[in-house]
């Protein structure tokens, strides 16, 4: 019965990463394309109605010419950069098999350590939040005070 009952939350666990994996590769996919159609000037364009200067643009696109790799599998860690560096390697010219060979890497391993993260912290909530909701008031007094 405890097989079942594990092998059934394993097969889950193996759904919701084959689902994240392929939505995270679809998504760079189309930004790396996106990028490589309408280049950097479609973000200068659009630039100043997101508060980003065209200064700003030229050092990330820098920046992502020198360290391909590195953009792509550590960008994965924050929003903002997870949608646009896929977007900025297309337009940075980057051969498209060295985009796909980063980004499988890179998808693969954000979509195992993302899952296993939100499965351990989910397992994990009901602890915390009894452990937590003894002091949320007085986190929430705190911060009106800083907000005063």
């Amino acid at each position: 019965m405890m097989t079942k009952v594990s092998g059934c939350a394993q097969q889950k666990r193996c759904m919701k990463l084959v689902v994240v994996s392929i939505g995270a590769l679809l998504g760079d996919i189309i930004g790396f394309i996106l990028g490589k159609k309408y280049g950097i000037s479609l973000l200068e364009k659009l630039g100043p109605y997101f508060f980003v200067k065209k200064e700003y643009l030229d050092k990330i696109l820098k920046l992502v010419k020198e360290h391909k790799a590195k953009a792509i599998i550590f960008g994965k860690y924050n929003p903002i950069t997870r949608t646009l560096t896929p977007f900025m390697l297309g337009a940075s010219g980057i051969h498209t098999k060295i985009f796909w060979i980063w980004d499988f890497i890179g998808v693969f391993i954000w979509s195992i350590t993302s899952v296993l993260l939100g499965y351990v912290f989910g397992a994990s909530y009901h602890i915390m939040s009894k452990v937590l909701g003894k002091y949320i008031f007085i986190a929430v007094l705190i911060g009106i005070l800083i907000v005063w």
